[in-house]
Formats: C-alpha cells, sequence, structure tokens
C-alpha cells in the first residue's frame, strides 16, 4: 500500500474512533487526509524525476506554499474551449480546488484551538482528499497534468 494510500486509511481510522469524538483524533484525521494528497502528488513529481536515487529527495525539496500557488492558479484559471481539454481541466480543478481547500483546513486543524470539528466535518475532509486523488489519476499521464507538476517548482 503506498503511503498516501495508508494516510487516507489512518484518517478515515481516526475518524470513525468510538464517540464521543475527541478533537486531538479530529484535528490529524483532517491532517492526514490532507497529507494523503499531498504525498501523492509530491510523488508523481518526483516520479518524473530520471534518477531513481534521488527521487526521494527531489520530494521533499516541493513546499507547501509553491504548490498552494500552483493550485490557485488552476482554480482561477478559464476552463479551456478545446472540448477533449475539458473533461482534464475539470479533473486537474477538483486536485487543484481540493489542495487548497485542504491545506488551508489542515492549518486550522493544527493551528486554530477555537475551532472544534465535528465528525462531519472530517468525513468531508476525507473525501475531499479522496475525490482529488480519484480525479489525479485519471489525468496524471496528461500534459496538462504533468505541467501542473512542473509548476510546484516555482509556484507560478
Amino acid at each position: 500500500m503506498a503511503y498516501h494510500d495508508e494516510l487516507i486509511a489512518h484518517a478515515e481510522f481516526l475518524a470513525t474512533l468510538p464517540d464521543p469524538p475527541r478533537q486531538a483524533d479530529m484535528r490529524r484525521a483532517v491532517s492526514a487526509a490532507y497529507y494523503a494528497l499531498f504525498h501523492l502528488l509530491t510523488n508523481e513529481a518526483a516520479g518524473n524525476w530520471k534518477n531513481i536515487n534521488q527521487q526521494a529527495r527531489f520530494a521533499r525539496i516541493l513546499e507547501h506554499g509553491k504548490m498552494k500557488n500552483a493550485s490557485s492558479k488552476i482554480s482561477n484559471q478559464k476552463a479551456p474551449t478545446d472540448p477533449l481539454l475539458l473533461p482534464i481541466f475539470d479533473n486537474l480543478r477538483v486536485v487543484a480546488d481540493n489542495f487548497v481547500t485542504l491545506q488551508q483546513q489542515r492549518h486550522s486543524a493544527d493551528y486554530d484551538n477555537s475551532k472544534t470539528w465535528s465528525r462531519t466535518q472530517v468525513f468531508e475532509a476525507i473525501i475531499q482528499a479522496g475525490d482529488a486523488m480519484k480525479a489525479w489519476m485519471n489525468i496524471r499521464s496528461e500534459a496538462m497534468a504533468q505541467d501542473f507538476l512542473f509548476d510546484f517548482l516555482a509556484g507560478r
């Protein structure tokens, strides 16, 4: 099982612990959902690096902020008029939108102790991560998706 799959499974495990839900478990579940998507994307980007022995190092140079900027660029971009590109773009937008949302939620879960997380909110975050991961798998080899990964280096 890939690490990102383990993280999603862990988020689900934490979210389904017996009542009453503990905030530490809910917060860690939100964080794990974000990191599942983060690690999927960094692993995909690193997989493009030719030297297999350096791929793990390559993945570690990718920064959350630059990935968020690249995602925001897609979120704010107009859909292509080419009907062949539209399904690819729609899937990429799911990845990008959910990445930005999940990163914001992870920040809140990790740093805002005034927020109380409900089980419903946590499951919504897990579903968003799962939806983004599925959308990515639909388009991962497309040029538009590969350009998105490349943009992680610059964040533009």
